[in-house]
């Protein structure tokens, strides 16, 4: 199958840098890894690419956040799976392409819609339950009922790839604004919902 989705990879098209056409007795492990997991083709160049950025952003992104703090609040992984190490390639060039932009963090209870799945909505408060169960809510696609668990050669399920939708921050928000505004909460959901200075205590 993968093979006759390599078709259009003629002896003359251009194609990543990393990948090399196998012969006809051969597999392409690189080519059905992506194309499986990502629906990448040799000839994505662009889409090979910014999986690539992404993934290096990924990589600074921790680690600034254990040393320096958080860089950017809104930056997320935009994909279920990573390149292969060997396609790291160029870094200099890479790290030079990358910028953050700082941002705000999201309200506490954003924060737990943008990550808990609709059995745990009993951990928001009552007014923001509906947008993860009701079938009229602007977000519903957010929070499927079922979805994929990609074993990826695992055994166990929690070793698995949970094949979930992206959460848009900015319609979140806003079905968050027009739905459960602040002055439907109680005062002691408002006071839990804000972002304030932390504190550390040390005896």
């Amino acid at each position: 199958m993968v093979r006759s989705v390599m078709a259009d990879v003629s002896s003359g098209a251009q194609v990543v840098e990393g990948w090399k056409q196998v012969g006809e007795s051969e597999k392409d492990h690189k080519g059905r890894y992506y194309y499986e997991k990502l629906q990448l083709k040799p000839v994505d160049i662009a889409g090979h690419l910014a999986l690539r950025k992404s993934y290096i952003e990924g990589l600074i992104w921790c680690l600034a956040y254990y040393y320096r703090g958080c860089i950017s609040w809104g930056w997320f992984f935009p994909y279920h799976y990573g390149p292969m190490i060997s396609d790291l390639t160029n870094l200099p060039a890479v790290f030079e392409s990358i910028r953050f932009e700082v941002g705000q963090p999201l309200k506490p209870f954003e924060q737990l819609k943008g990550c808990l799945p609709p059995a745990s909505s009993a951990l928001v408060p009552r007014i923001y339950r509906q947008l993860m169960s009701s079938p009229e809510s602007p977000i519903k696609l957010f929070y499927p009922t079922s979805f994929v668990v990609d074993m990826n050669g695992k055994r166990n399920p929690w070793e698995g790839v949970n094949i979930l939708p992206f959460i848009d921050v900015n319609h979140l928000k806003q079905a968050i604004n027009d739905n459960c505004p602040d002055r439907l909460l109680t005062a002691e959901e408002r006071n839990r919902n804000l972002i304030a200075t932390g504190f550390l205590a040390l005896g």
